[in-house]
């Protein structure tokens, strides 16, 4: 689920000057601040736990081996500093819930709605084109208010104002404040929730304001070194969104996760490169 071998890189302060020798007796360590979150497990083979709040910590192989942690697993788990590794980690695991989305057989869409006047199939992808003069939050607010009564909504915005998106239960908002990897960990978090109630037979659509902006996240993460270069696009953060945008799917076992995006093209070489790769990727343009 949402193994993402590119990004991984982002999460390498949090586990800097720690490796496989850190102890097994860390499964033992006195327990701290108990939080909800997901599992992100990592190419080392180690794992990242991504807290409600958008915060990343540590989970030791000791956790992953015990527990059989997989990405996108939920749960809950006490976070702890660890003196001897001079690190806050998780230091107990007190429940874990396994999200099965992606061991559920994927089905043909049989469930439709109308949409701005097109037909949207449950678990596929629709790409809203935008031009310069449009608002992303009030067109996002359009789309959402013809959803249909059995949709659950989860917003992932780029663009938005807390205040101008009180109104939607699952948000997930980035700020212009935050790093180019807190503002993955917010992407990272909105499709881990809507797998999660997708899996629990929940019809879900995500809603992403700017599509573009969520791949200059993606593309700032591959550039952690020196200053970002907006000219330069990274074919490795491309491919990862691609397959974060490609989890859409209605499952057997009834729920189904939808992704709908808005997009405003651009004018240079780059960003004509991206609207190429979208179009390529989405199953509708509207």
């Amino acid at each position: 689920m949402l193994l993402l071998p590119n990004m991984s890189c982002v999460f390498d302060e949090v586990i800097t000057g720690l490796n496989d020798n850190y102890a097994r007796s860390i499964l033992n360590a006195p327990a701290g601040e108990e939080m909800t979150g997901y599992v992100h497990t990592l190419a080392t083979g180690n794992a990242i736990f991504i807290t409600d709040d958008c915060i990343p910590y540590f989970i030791a192989v000791d956790f992953i081996e015990h527990y059989h942690l997989q990405t996108g697993d939920r749960i809950r788990a006490n976070v702890g500093f660890e003196m001897r590794y001079d690190h806050y980690m998780v230091t107990n695991i007190a429940q874990v819930t396994k999200v099965a989305y992606d061991d559920v057989t994927a089905v043909p869409s049989t469930q439709t709605y109308q949409l701005i006047g097109h037909q949207i199939d449950y678990g596929t992808t629709a790409l809203i084109t935008m031009d310069d003069h449009s608002n992303n939050i009030k067109r996002l607010a359009e789309l959402a208010a013809k959803l249909p009564n059995d949709v659950i909504p989860i917003v992932l915005s780029f663009d938005g104002r807390a205040e101008s998106l009180a109104e939607y239960q699952h948000l997930y908002l980035t700020k212009t404040t935050q790093t180019s990897r807190d503002k993955l960990t917010t992407c990272l978090l909105a499709f881990f929730q809507a797998k999660e109630l997708a899996s629990c037979g929940k019809q879900v659509v995500v809603l992403v304001d700017s599509l573009d902006k969520m791949f200059t996240v993606f593309n700032n993460c591959m550039q952690k070194f020196g200053a970002i270069d907006p000219k330069h696009v990274s074919v490795a953060a491309a491919t990862d969104l691609e397959s974060l945008l490609c989890s859409s799917s209605c499952l057997s076992s009834g729920g189904s996760l939808t992704i709908l995006g808005l997009h405003r093209p651009g004018i240079s070489e780059p960003q004509k490169y991206i609207t190429d790769r979208f179009h390529q990727l989405f199953d509708k343009i509207i």
